[in-house]
C-alpha cells in the first residue's frame, strides 16, 4: 500500500545515512578451488555509525547476476552483521546465500556486489577488475584482481587488493579478509517527524529533521509540490525542533491534495546531501462514517468486498464494542456496515469508549481494518452500545459473501444454536441453528463448548480470516446456553368476546422446563399495530398459575400478546403470540363487505348461522352466517367450533380473501340466542346462482339432474338444461344422504352460493335442504 508507506516514514521516520554502514570484511579459504562451494566464504556488513541501524528492508545482491537477499535485523553501533556465505554449514550462520555457485557475485560473471537502503538507493559498491579471473591464491600474487569500495556521492573511494587486505584494518579472526571503513564527509539526515502526521485541510504541517556533520551544517532547505504543481521552498532553521534538528512549516492545503517533499542540506566545506521524496494525503477534517468505510454490496475486488476508501487516510468515530491487545472493534451505529475493525498496538480502550480517529483504511486477507492510527481521541466512556443485529448462523457461514460482509466488524447476535464442532487447537468452534455452520473464534474470551450444546444466545463482534467469518464472544456473558424452556399451557383471556369496553384479564400456565428452575418474574407484552411494545406486569394466581391485565383497546383493533417469562438462571422466554379480535357496539353489514372487501379490516356483524361450524371440511371452522342485509358471510377457523345453525351470532375479526370467497378470519363469537328460524332463501334458476353478487347468501334452486360426479372428498351435481345450469357441492363429511341424486330426477336445492377456482356452486349441508320435486304436479 503506498499510503502505508508514507505515513510509518512520518510518524517516526529514520533515515540512515550513506555510507554509515559498509561491505566490510569478504573471507576466503585459498584451500578450495575456484567456482566450488567453500563453507568459509561469507560477508559481514560493519556500522561505522555512534547509533544502532535497523537492517529491515535493506537488499544486498548483485546488480546482473545474484539473486538479491532483502536484509532483518539491528546492527548496533561499531558492531557487525554477517549477511551471506555461499555454504551450507558455518557454525553460528543463519543467512542467506547469496549465489549458491559463485562468490557472492563477484566470480566470472560477475560485476559487482551491491548494498542498498530500504529506499533502494546504493550504499556500498565492491568492484573487480574483470580483465583477471578470480584469484586462485590469496598471497597478492598473479591473477589477483583489485578490489574498490564505492560510496557513490561521497567521493572518498577506496582501492584495495586482495592479498594485502591487511593494510586496510584487522578483521575478526578470519585470513584473507577485506575491512575499510568509511570516513563520512556529506552532511547525514537522521529522524524526520511531521506534526500532524495526518493533517487535514486547516493543518499547517510541521516537518523537523536531524542533520549532522564531520563538522558542521551550514543550511537546510525543504522543497514541496502540491499535486504535480511547482515546487516551493522553505529555508529550513537550525534548533527548530531540538538539538541538531532543522525545522519549516508547509502551509494548510485542500482536501485531498497530495503533497511531496524532500531536503537538501550543506556543510561548512560546501558538500550537499539531499534527501529521498517523502508525501502526505490532505484528509477531511469532517470525517466518514463507517457506513462509508464499510459499504460495498457489488463488486468482491481483490479480496472480499473491498472498502470503497481502500488506502485513505480518513477521521471517523464511534462506540468501541469489543477490545482486546492491540486491537477493537468501533460502531457508530446499529446493524449491517456500521462496524470496522481496528489494529492499533497504542491505543487500550474499553468497551463502551467514544472515540475518534484518524487512520488509514486498508484490506488485510479480505477483512476491512483500520490502521497506521495517526490519532485518537477519547471522547467519553461508559457509553451504551449499539444493541447487537440478530443474525442466523447461516448468514455467517462459508466464505466470501455480500451477505456476511455487511456484518463485518458488527456486534451480532445468534440464537437457538447447537454446537456442531468442540473447539480446534486453535480455538475454533462451530455452532448451527439449522441454516449452516458458523465459526465462533477465541479471540477475546476462550471457551471450551460440547458437542450439542445449545445456546439461547451468542453475541460478539465479527470478523473474517481465512476465509471465514467468525463471531467473536467477548467474555462470559455473550455465551449464555439453552436451560430446558419453561412450558406456556392454557392461555385463557377473559371475557371471551371482548369489546372496547372492556379491561381484558390474561391465565396462564408458565410450567418450569428442568427440576431446579423457577420463574422468577413474568409480564405480558402487547400493542395493536404489529408490535408488542406495551408491558403488563403478571403475578402469581396460584401454583404455577400466573395472572395478568390488559387495559381496554379501541374497537374493531386487533390485538397482539406474548406472555415473557424470566427464570432463576437468567433465561429468558417468549411464549407463542396470541391474538384477540376487539369488538364494536356499531355493526357493519355483511353486504357491504361483500360489495367492497378491506384486506385486514377488523368488523363487527351479526346474524343467523345458516351453516354451522362442524360439517363442511372438518376440524376446521367453516361455517356461514346472513344478517339483516340479506347477504351472508363465510366464518373461517382452524380450530373447530361449536357454532350451530340457527344460532344468532354477534362476530369480531379480520376480513380475508381466500381464492375467491370471501371470509372472516381469526374471529371470536357471541351467543346471543339459538334456534332462530333461518332467513328465507332467495329463489333463483340455476342459472340465475352463478353470480358473485350472491357470494355467502341462502339460496334455493330447482331442476333436473343432468349430470353428478366424485370429487375431493364429495360429490358435485349438475342441475339445470343447457345455459341455465350450477353446481350443487354436497360435502362427505356432511352426512347427507345422495340416494336419488340420479340423472333425470328433478329436485328443490337450499345451499349458500360460493366459488371455487372461479366456478360457482351451491353448497348444501343438511337432509331437509333437499327435496324431490319430480311427482310434484
Amino acid at each position: 500500500m503506498k499510503l502505508v508507506t508514507k505515513l510509518l516514514f512520518f510518524v517516526i521516520l529514520s533515515t540512515l545515512a550513506i555510507g554509515q554502514v559498509v561491505i566490510n570484511e569478504i573471507h576466503y579459504n585459498p584451500a578450495t578451488a575456484q567456482g566450488n562451494d567453500d563453507v568459509w566464504e561469507f560477508l559481514e556488513l560493519y556500522n561505522a555509525g555512534s547509533e544502532a541501524v535497523d537492517m529491515s528492508g535493506w537488499i544486498i545482491g548483485s546488480d546482473d547476476t545474484s539473486t538479491p537477499a532483502t536484509l532483518s535485523g539491528v546492527i548496533e553501533a561499531a558492531g557487525f552483521m554477517v549477511v551471506a556465505y555461499n555454504g551450507a554449514s558455518y557454525s553460528g550462520l543463519a543467512c542467506p546465500v547469496i549465489d549458491a555457485g559463485g562468490y557472492f557475485g563477484l566470480g566470472n560473471s560477475g560485476k559487482n556486489l551491491q548494498l542498498k537502503n530500504s529506499g533502494g538507493t546504493i550504499v556500498d559498491e565492491v568492484n573487480y577488475d574483470d580483465g583477471d579471473p578470480w584469484p586462485a591464491a590469496a598471497d597478492g600474487g598473479e591473477n589477483s584482481p583489485s578490489l574498490e569500495l564505492i560510496n557513490p556521492g561521497l567521493d572518498n573511494n577506496t582501492a584495495m587488493s586482495w592479498g594485502a587486505s591487511t593494510a586496510f584494518g584487522g578483521t575478526p579472526g578470519a585470513e584473507n579478509s577485506i575491512y575499510v571503513a568509511v570516513n563520512l564527509e556529506n552532511p547525514q539526515f537522521g529522524t524526520l517527524s511531521m506534526t500532524p502526521t495526518a493533517p487535514n485541510e486547516t493543518d499547517n504541517v510541521s516537518i523537523c529533521a536531524v542533520i549532522t556533520d564531520n563538522n558542521s551544517v551550514s543550511a537546510a532547505n525543504m522543497y514541496y509540490s502540491v499535486d504535480g504543481g511547482a515546487e516551493a521552498t522553505v529555508v529550513l532553521a537550525p534548533v527548530y525542533c531540538g538539538d541538531d534538528t532543522w525545522g519549516g512549516i508547509i502551509p494548510a492545503q485542500a482536501e485531498g491534495s497530495e503533497v511531496v517533499f524532500y531536503l537538501d542540506a550543506t556543510d561548512d566545506e560546501s558538500n550537499v546531501s539531499v534527501s529521498t521524496n517523502y508525501s502526505y494525503t490532505v484528509i477531511s477534517s469532517a470525517g466518514v462514517t463507517i457506513y462509508d468505510i464499510q459499504f460495498n454490496n457489488s463488486d468482491p475486488g481483490s479480496a472480499c468486498y473491498d472498502s470503497p476508501l481502500l488506502g485513505q487516510v480518513v477521521t471517523f468515530s464511534g462506540i468501541v464494542t469489543a477490545s482486546g491487545s492491540g486491537d477493537y472493534f468501533v460502531q457508530d451505529g446499529t446493524g449491517a456496515w456500521n462496524g470496522v475493525f481496528v489494529y492499533d498496538p497504542g491505543n487500550s480502550p474499553v468497551i463502551g469508549d467514544s472515540v475518534t480517529l484518524v487512520a488509514e483504511v486498508d484490506e488485510y486477507y479480505g477483512v476491512t481494518e483500520m490502521k497506521n492510527v495517526a490519532s485518537y481521541t477519547s471522547n467519553s466512556s461508559g457509553n451504551d452500545l449499539p444493541a447487537p443485529t440478530l443474525v442466523s448462523t447461516g448468514d455467517l457461514a462459508g466464505s466470501c459473501s455480500a451477505i456476511g460482509e455487511a456484518y463485518e466488524g458488527v456486534l451480532v447476535q445468534l440464537s437457538n444454536a447447537t454446537v456442531t464442532a468442540a473447539a480446534d487447537s486453535y480455538g475454533q468452534w462451530w455452532v448451527d441453528d439449522g441454516t449452516g455452520a458458523c465459526e465462533i473464534e477465541d479471540k477475546f474470551f476462550e471457551y471450551a463448548p460440547v458437542v450439542g450444546d445449545v445456546f439461547v444466545s451468542i453475541t460478539g463482534a465479527v470478523e473474517y480470516g481465512y476465509d471465514e467469518y467468525s463471531v467473536c464472544p467477548r467474555d462470559a456473558d455473550d455465551l449464555v446456553l439453552f436451560s430446558i424452556a419453561p412450558a406456556f399451557e392454557n392461555n385463557v383471556f377473559s371475557p371471551s368476546f371482548v369489546t372496547n369496553a372492556n379491561e381484558i384479564e390474561v391465565t396462564i400456565d408458565i410450567i418450569p422446563g428442568a427440576e431446579g428452575q423457577t420463574i422468577s418474574t413474568a409480564s405480558i407484552m402487547y400493542g395493536t399495530d404489529g408490535t408488542m411494545l406495551n408491558p403488563s406486569e403478571m403475578w402469581v394466581n396460584s401454583g404455577d398459575n400466573w395472572m395478568g391485565t390488559i387495559p381496554a383497546q379501541d374497537a374493531n383493533s386487533f390485538l397482539e400478546y406474548q406472555v415473557v417469562a424470566v427464570t432463576n438462571d437468567g433465561g429468558e422466554y417468549t411464549s407463542y403470540t396470541y391474538e384477540i379480535a376487539i369488538a364494536s357496539s356499531e355493526l357493519t353489514t355483511i353486504a357491504s363487505i361483500q360489495a367492497d372487501p378491506v384486506l385486514e379490516q377488523v368488523v363487527t356483524v351479526e346474524g343467523i348461522v345458516t351453516i354451522g361450524g362442524d360439517l363442511l371440511q372438518p376440524p376446521y371452522t367453516k361455517a356461514y352466517m346472513q344478517d339483516a342485509s340479506g347477504h351472508g358471510i363465510n366464518l373461517f377457523q382452524y380450530d373447530a367450533l361449536p357454532i350451530n345453525r340457527g344460532d344468532l351470532i354477534r362476530v369480531v375479526g379480520i376480513i380475508d380473501v381466500y381464492n375467491t370467497t370471501v371470509e372472516i378470519i381469526d374471529f371470536s363469537y357471541q351467543l346471543i340466542s339459538t334456534g332462530n328460524a333461518l332467513p328465507a332463501p332467495i329463489v333463483l334458476t340455476p342459472g340465475q346462482a352463478n353470480e358473485s353478487l350472491w357470494e355467502g347468501t341462502l339460496l334455493q334452486i330447482s331442476g333436473v339432474i343432468t349430470d353428478t360426479w366424485a370429487a375431493g372428498g364429495g360429490q358435485n351435481v349438475l342441475v339445470g338444461d343447457e345455459t341455465d345450469t350450477t353446481a350443487i357441492r354436497i360435502w362427505e363429511s356432511t352426512g347427507v344422504d345422495l340416494t336419488g341424486l340420479t340423472v333425470g330426477s328433478e329436485w328443490s336445492f337450499m345451499g349458500v352460493e360460493s366459488q371455487y377456482y372461479g366456478a360457482f356452486q351451491l353448497v348444501v349441508a343438511y337432509d331437509e335442504d333437499i327435496v324431490s320435486t319430480s311427482d310434484i304436479v
